[in-house]
């Protein structure tokens, strides 16, 4: 490989001569049959000659920038590709073309295509379409029509899945919007005339009819690309298969899958996972987790009491009771777990925190609401002292544990007042301006009060305030007299 200027200059006696090679590098121990310069980089030159090829850069004289191991067949030609900067092509003498892609290794040819067996290759040449078919049209689409029409280049179409169906109407609905700002304006009519309701698109990548896209303008084209295709599929399904990939599954005979399905090992499992599966089956009734909530509120427009356009979240309902409620400020919220449209609100008194020992606070209360009537109270839970969490018994929803200020843990049992508060026994309703919660008067009218029935006393209790109470799992249990605990088996 010989680097030089040969740009012709008189010597001192007026003689026409060139310049002596500047650099002079022996790659080759052969024959060079060929010098191509990239059609994408004019500063980068591709040669072969015997039993290698170099690539080299102008400007670096320390050689080529690469150089192939030396192969067994001579390389007898090469050549650039025309679409792609990284690819290029060589010929050997036992008839075979080689592909290289230096993006992906530098070492091996990404393809190898024997053609002949007795012939080497002595030229090498990309072919270039003079023109198109006459039943397809290269097409340039912008990336928002490609964003508009689902085609995005190397995303929604790629070279491995080049074809992509447009629908006539669509097309004919983009010469409406765009007119001729369209990118498929130069064919409108050919669309107009088109005889089916779908044409087919097709990504070029390779640029092979000088675009990255083009229009096939008939049926007969349309399904002859689109066989072409299956047939690379089929074929593509006799490739040689992974041994270490199972592609069939394993089938058990009639007597094996019999044994198994009576086996105890699959009673226990088909026990241990029945509720969960139940669960899991019961949540995708009530809820579709593909479907986002909080981006759809909120979206459609609505009209307040002005008149007015409102897009923020409204209030669906308000539970308030001025005999209870005043100067009270909500501690802790819980639903009732199995009677609907029951809420219960734990009130405390607004004031500053204080240390607290009284026992008996008759501004403490936990209060039951319903949709029924959310003006008043249906039930009244009395607390010693201020509460800060309550939670119902999972097991049994009558039963209500609550933590107070003082550091007491309190129980109640409503199971007396569940009809009530279903709304089976109904109750006469008195202004909220009567005094309801009198544990002592005998009206028929009043809201029921229900006292604690159990309670911790204060010398064991804890002596801060509780924020939070939980209850512990069915399979938990604490034995009584070496205050020991553990976890249970086959508890139900």
């Amino acid at each position: 490989m010989i680097y030089t200027d040969w740009k012709l200059v008189k010597d001192d006696a007026g003689r026409l001569h060139s310049a002596k090679p500047l650099h002079c590098f022996s790659i080759h121990h052969w024959l060079v049959n060929t010098v191509q310069l990239s059609p994408f980089f004019k500063d980068i030159v591709l040669t072969t000659g015997s039993w290698n090829f170099a690539i080299w850069k102008e400007g670096v004289m320390d050689g080529p920038i690469i150089e192939s191991p030396r192969f067994e067949k001579w390389c007898t030609a090469g050549c650039w590709s025309l679409s792609r900067p990284a690819v290029f092509f060589i010929g050997k003498e036992d008839g075979s073309i080689e592909v290289w892609n230096l993006l992906e290794n530098t070492n091996e040819p990404a393809q190898v295509h024997p053609l002949f067996t007795n012939a080497k290759i002595t030229c090498i040449k990309p072919w270039t379409a003079s023109r198109h078919p006459d039943d397809i049209v290269p097409m340039v689409l912008t990336s928002a029509t490609q964003e508009l029409f689902g085609c995005r280049a190397d995303e929604d179409v790629t070279g491995e899945s080049p074809y992509k169906l447009l629908k006539k109407d669509d097309i004919i609905r983009d010469f409406k919007t765009r007119a001729k700002a369209s990118d498929f304006n130069p064919v409108k009519q050919i669309v107009l005339d088109y005889p089916e309701d779908e044409l087919l698109l097709v990504f070029d990548r390779d640029l092979i009819y000088g675009q990255r896209f083009y229009l096939v303008l008939t049926p007969e084209a349309k399904e002859r690309i689109l066989n072409v295709g299956r047939l690379i599929c089929r074929l593509y399904r006799t490739l040689p298969k992974n041994m270490s990939t199972q592609y069939t599954p394993r089938e058990l005979s009639s007597e094996e899958a019999d044994n198994i399905l009576q086996s105890d090992s699959m009673k226990d499992f088909l026990k241990s996972v029945t509720a969960r599966m139940l669960y899991a089956l019961q949540q995708e009734g009530i809820m579709n987790v593909f479907f986002d909530d909080w981006k759809a509120l909120g979206t459609a427009a609505k009209v307040d009491w002005s008149g007015k356009d409102f897009k923020g979240l409204k209030h669906y309902q308000a539970f308030s009771d001025q005999h209870y409620t005043k100067d009270k400020k909500i501690s802790s919220v819980n639903w009732h777990p199995t009677i609907y449209g029951v809420i219960a609100v734990a009130l405390t008194v607004k004031r500053q925190e204080q240390e607290s020992t009284t026992f008996g606070s008759e501004d403490s209360l936990i209060l039951f609401y319903s949709f029924s009537d959310p003006s008043n109270a249906q039930l009244l839970l009395e607390c010693p002292d201020d509460i800060f969490a309550f939670e119902f018994c999972p097991s049994d929803p009558n039963i209500i544990v609550g933590g107070c200020k003082n550091g007491q843990v309190v129980l109640w049992d409503i199971s007396a007042h569940v009809a009530h508060l279903q709304g089976t026994q109904p109750v006469k309703k008195v202004s909220v301006y009567t005094d309801t919660y009198d544990l002592d008067s005998k009206k028929e009218n009043k809201t029921p009060a229900v006292p604690y029935c159990a309670v911790s006393g204060i010398d064991s209790s804890h002596k801060a305030p509780i924020t939070d109470v939980h209850w512990l799992p069915s399979t938990f249990e604490v034995h009584r007299a070496e205050g020991q605990r553990g976890w249970k088996e086959n508890i139900k």
